[in-house]
């Protein structure tokens, strides 16, 4: 059976979208094809429903290359997956997308020169369900081929990432794999030994959580949406999903969800009492606020300062806590917390102490590298953005974009969730360092950046974290509240304004 491809579906010039070619020639496509149509999106069920639309269909020849052959369709089907319905209203119940909420649960099928009733649309899926593979792995190398902004120029175009998370029991995919307005319903690959398999359907390219813009993308996976279609399973199972691949697979032991009051972060595990985070992750909530204040007032006086420019300031990657609550947990522990560094000191570290004897003893611990990292050097960075315990860690893949002695930035998509998280070293595994915060720019409407992230490099924090470890000395990490004026400098974007998420 070929390849599946990526085409571009359209009801009119408003209403465009990316889409599957499958080997039969029939188009699996997404419901914003549908967001200035006539189709009544309660009427749909979970079968395969008849509509009467003019879709137009354009793809490359599959033998000649580049030429670009158009046909028109009148038959197509339409659905909504039950799967998809129950992750957006449990899961994604907060989030806010570009498309109305309906939309993002629904398949379109075209049928190929307009012909094909339900019982041939349904035999089309069950061909294309039979050569689909178990699905991606957590972890798993991806691609995305897709018609950015719905443009037939840009058809073809790939990007590429990670499966950062498999959520809702497997049927919703979240990638860091860059994506952009027109791409949805194009198909997503799992990246293998001898080539790239299909297993998803891009959903969404943007989306907003608590006013935050996502750096990451959504997409169906295709296996377990079709397998409930059909009722290929039982339709009480739980779809199966694949297991994590390495690394991931190994860095699940080394992290653990920070929680202080009703905010979170991430933490790395050590040993099996010593876990490592953020100093903003465990602050407390009183001081947050007083801390937030000080930081808008900040951000006023920087834009009446600055107001021709937009200057850039970090924000750190915590969900702040309300909450009057001080105790600090570490999965299912409480923990200790052994030392924080002040607010108005860089380096934004916090050691915390788990009791001997606890439950948590499956744990991995992370190596700290001695040496600064060489920029390009391939990473992962790891934490629980967005979902705290709902989910396990989420990952993504970049490189080391710039190193100074006191500061390592990644090009990784980080969000609100990972500050405490490791940057890790794709090949070694050693963790290279602590992830903190990421740029947002200043200005009336500010713009948060997730792929422009700053981290503490681990050379920094090897030696007292190593030493309090031996002695249990908590004079050993005094050092990590520096008063060296350079490092002040480096981070002194981190201190006007301050700005934490």
């Amino acid at each position: 059976m070929e390849e599946a491809r990526c085409a571009l579906v359209s009801l009119d010039e408003r209403t465009v979208c990316s889409g599957i070619l499958l080997a039969d020639d029939w188009v699996l496509s997404h419901g914003s094809l549908l967001r200035h149509s006539v189709v009544d999106l309660a009427a749909l069920d979970d079968g395969p429903t008849a509509l009467q639309l003019e879709l137009r269909v354009r793809h490359h020849c599959r033998r000649s290359g580049p030429e670009l052959l158009e046909r028109a369709g009148s038959r197509s089907f339409a659905w909504r997956c039950p799967l998809l319905r129950r992750a957006f209203a449990e899961l994604l119940s907060a989030w806010s997308f570009d498309d109305a909420r309906g939309l993002l649960t629904v398949f379109v099928l075209v049928a190929p020169d307009g012909l094909g009733d339900a019982a041939a649309a349904a035999a089309s899926l069950a061909r294309l369900l039979a050569v689909l593979p178990e699905g991606a792995a957590r972890g798993a190398a991806l691609e995305l081929e897709s018609a950015p902004f719905a443009c037939p120029d840009f058809l073809g175009s790939v990007s590429r990432g990670l499966a950062s998370n498999l959520l809702a029991d497997g049927c919703l995919l979240m990638s860091d794999a860059p994506a952009l307005p027109g791409c949805e319903g194009a198909p997503v690959f799992a990246l293998r030994r001898g080539g790239r398999r299909l297993v998803g359907m891009l959903l969404t390219s943007r989306s907003w959580c608590r006013g935050e813009l996502v750096g990451h993308s959504f997409a169906a996976s295709l296996r377990p949406c079709l397998q409930r279609l059909l009722r290929a399973n039982d339709p009480s199972a739980a779809p199966s999903t694949a297991p994590s691949t390495a690394p991931v697979d190994s860095l699940d032991g080394s992290l653990a969800l920070v929680r202080c009051g009703a905010g979170w972060g991430t933490g790395v595990l050590l040993d099996y009492e010593t876990v490592l985070t953020c100093s903003h992750v465990v602050r407390e909530p009183a001081a947050r606020r007083r801390l937030d204040n000080r930081g808008a007032r900040s951000r006023d006086h920087s834009r009446d300062r600055r107001s021709s420019r937009s200057s850039p300031c970090l924000t750190s990657l915590n969900c702040l806590s309300q909450s009057a609550s001080k105790s600090v947990r570490v999965g299912t522990e409480e923990a200790q917390l052994v030392y924080r560094t002040p607010d108005e000191r860089p380096y934004d570290v916090a050691v915390l102490r788990l009791p001997r004897g606890g439950r948590c003893r499956r744990w991995r611990f992370l190596e700290l590298a001695e040496q600064l990292p060489h920029k390009g050097t391939p990473v992962l960075t790891a934490g629980f953005p967005f979902f705290g315990g709902d989910a396990p860690p989420s990952y993504s893949r970049g490189v080391v974009s710039r190193v100074t002695p006191h500061v390592v930035q990644t090009s990784c998509c980080v969000q609100s969730g990972t500050s405490g998280g490791p940057v890790v070293d794709a090949l070694t595994g050693r963790m290279l360092a602590l992830v903190v915060s990421n740029i947002k720019s200043a200005g009336p409407s500010p713009v948060l950046y997730p792929r422009f992230n700053m981290a503490v490099p681990s050379s920094v924090l090897r030696r007292p974290i190593v030493d309090f470890m031996r002695t249990g000395d908590v004079s050993c990490l005094e050092s990590l509240s520096s008063d060296d004026p350079s490092v002040h400098e480096t981070w002194s974007y981190n201190l006007t304004p301050r700005s934490k998420i």
